[in-house]
């Protein structure tokens, strides 16, 4: 396990190591996020994924058995950057992720995609839905079809009750059951070709009627059909080779004038979330009212080419319908697109880096990790924060409220830790809703929660803002939470490399000390040295050239500078212990280990960050006695300070006899 970087979850990983034999970790959250000009499909409709809030319900996949169904938001992220992003973008699919973002892929019989790897049979090597952005290749589909939706089995519709006022009486309508299947479809034509029309002037007095209209004789006649197995009057006329069907009925219209005209209408909750059976009904005859269908052809969906509308919230509506019957969709000015296509392959797509300078977002939803996303009007299943999850999705995955299995791998980090052993944990808070989440400090408070004790709150400054702000001052620091297990550290080795503006120079002034029985003594002037002691907030230079010279290791996203984690190591380790990163990364934890004389392990969820890290680790070169660590004389050992402090003690007690 030791001196090795390990491909896999952190916590099965971590479970396999022994009690108390980890010295020091030193580690950095992960994120993976869309751009913020990505929607996803919330029950209550499409909503920019910076906009969801926790609790609000997304669409999610379970790839295991094709459901969707609407799932608890847990988490929302949001943070800035300034980095390289991957773009998918086609004719049906356009996306815009981080590189190690959880992208949503099948095998072409349907089953999760099986990596090749020399002497192992196929039916052993294990399969996984989600791959990493940057890990897509062109022989990759996307599983377009067959998915399942499970809505409401309602064999009614029960149009709502009324009491209106009539000649200043007042007159009630009871409710009317209606059989659904009539229901859905006559909303479906409404919807595309109907209007309702009220008026209570005296010319007009108290008419309230709905009208749909339609020159197609066939379709005229399943107009007709409808209207005759609903329970209202209707009349029918022919005006110039056009149908023009009235039905004049007060109750029915206070229930559909509320869907507006033809820029407003929408598709009420009760139909979107019925079952496929009936939803299939409801998009079949909209899509006879208002559809292009090929010529020749019957009257079912995958003959329909396109759906028009003027109201956006409609075609939003269509959308979400589309999915649940198991197409994708895209939308284009005021028309909808379905896609037909068993699987959309990523050979037909325009893959590419690009430059990113902005906010990234995503969710995090409490079940399944693949979400239904939109963005520029196309569509797709895709997934979300979570870099720790592999493999087949299981229905009764939860993370205690957090972005990836946060509670599970604290718990094995505090088991594996030795007595006096150290976590620095890296950790920003991200924006949401106008304020900063504070998840921090929950992840730093559930670390105490679970044992550990908050040895220090330190601050890793960095040198610049790559984001000014317009409305609060710019962000330039992360946390870097020092936490201990046991009463005190088993290792301390202070860096003594802090400049002093004064070096050299004897203090000046009255200096004055109380001892302990309170009596104040003039203190004796002393020369201030070169150096001082660090303070906990560092200042660290990051960037390309400056985090590493590893040109290579800029496929990761974030690193941490290797500057950063050598401080760390040295002042929380010596030669000899065991370091661990449980999400590697690019491996910095672990070249910066093996450089100065520790063991390693490091662990990542990424075949390709563990490619980059083994690389880095492989060239890393250790220090020697005849070349060691330039740092190495800045160092000075708690045992060092206190010895240092008892000889001024004694040499103060022996100056005063």
């Amino acid at each position: 396990m030791i001196n090795k970087i390990h491909l896999g979850n952190s916590t099965d990983i971590l479970n396999k190591l022994e009690n108390d034999s980890v010295h020091l970790t030193v580690t950095s959250p992960p994120y993976d996020c869309y751009s913020d000009d990505t929607e996803a499909l919330t029950d209550c409709g499409w909503k920019l994924i910076k906009d969801i809030k926790i609790n609000d319900k997304v669409l999610t996949l379970n790839p295991n058995t094709d459901n969707v169904y609407f799932c608890n938001v847990i988490d929302t992220f949001k943070y800035e950057v300034d980095d390289i992003l991957i773009s998918f973008n086609n004719t049906v699919v356009d996306l815009l992720v981080t590189k190690n973002h959880n992208m949503y892929v099948t095998g072409r019989d349907g089953l999760p995609v099986r990596e090749r790897k020399p002497f192992v049979k196929k039916n052993k090597l294990i399969g996984s839905y989600i791959k990493t952005a940057i890990d897509i290749k062109k022989s990759d589909v996307l599983k377009n079809t067959t998915f399942n939706w499970v809505g409401e089995d309602i064999k009614y519709f029960y149009l709502p009750e009324l009491t209106c006022k009539y000649n200043k009486q007042n007159i009630f309508f009871e409710s009317k059951k209606i059989e659904m299947l009539w229901w859905v479809r006559f909303m479906g034509i409404y919807l595309a070709e109907g209007s309702s029309r009220g008026s209570n002037t005296k010319k007009t007095p108290h008419t309230y009627s709905i009208n749909i209209k339609q020159k197609n004789n066939y379709e005229v006649s399943l107009i007709r059909e409808i209207l005759n197995n609903l329970p209202f009057n209707f009349k029918e006329r022919l005006y110039k080779n056009i149908t023009e069907f009235t039905i004049t009925d007060r109750q029915l219209w206070d229930y559909l004038h509320k869907f507006g005209n033809s820029y407003e209408k929408y598709i009420p909750n009760d139909i979107k979330n019925i079952s496929v059976e009936y939803l299939k009904e409801f998009l079949l005859y909209y899509l006879i009212g208002d559809g292009t269908k090929k010529q020749n052809f019957d009257y079912t969906i995958e003959k329909f080419m396109n759906a028009t509308s003027f109201s956006t919230k409609l075609l939003n509506d269509l959308q979400e319908i589309y999915i649940k019957l198991g197409y994708y969709s895209k939308i284009k000015k005021h028309r909808i697109y379905p896609i037909f296509y068993k699987y959309i392959k990523y050979r037909n797509m325009n893959m590419k880096e690009v430059p990113y300078k902005g906010d990234v977002v995503c969710v995090q939803v409490q079940n399944d990790n693949i979400i239904y996303v939109r963005r520029n009007g196309k569509s797709m299943f895709c997934g979300n924060c979570l870099r720790s999850y592999k493999g087949a999705v299981q229905d009764d995955v939860e993370y205690d409220g957090f972005s990836f299995p946060f509670v599970s791998i604290v718990k094995e980090l505090y088991r594996v830790t030795c007595d006096g052993g150290i976590v620095v944990w890296v950790v920003n808070d991200q924006i949401k809703n106008g304020g900063e989440t504070g998840s921090s400090f929950k992840q730093a408070l559930k670390f105490m929660e679970l044992g550990f004790k908050l040895y220090d709150t330190m601050i890793y400054h960095k040198n610049g803002a790559p984001f000014p702000e317009a409305s609060r001052y710019s962000q330039v620091f992360e946390y870097m939470f020092v936490f201990l297990k046991g009463d005190k550290p088993r290792v301390v080795n202070l860096l003594k490399d802090k400049p002093n503006k004064w070096a050299g120079s004897s203090t000046f002034g009255k200096r004055s000390m109380r001892n302990q029985d309170g009596e104040i003594k003039q203190a004796e002037s002393f020369i201030v040295s070169d150096y001082g002691y660090r303070y906990n907030v560092w200042y660290v230079i990051n960037g390309a050239g400056f985090t590493t010279k590893d040109k290579y290791a800029y496929k990761h996203p974030a690193m941490m500078p290797e500057s950063l984690a050598e401080d760390h190591i040295l002042s929380w380790s010596n030669e000899g212990d065991v370091v661990l990163d449980p999400m590697v990364g690019a491996g910095t934890v672990c070249k910066m280990s093996k450089i100065n004389n520790r063991n390693f392990i490091g662990i990542d969820i990424n075949q390709e960050y563990v490619d980059i890290s083994n690389r880095r680790v492989s060239e890393a070169v250790p220090y020697t006695k005849d070349n060691s660590n330039p740092k190495n004389k800045f160092i000075i050992s708690r045992e060092d300070i206190l010895a240092k402090r008892q000889k001024n003690k004694e040499q103060k007690k022996k100056d005063n006899q």
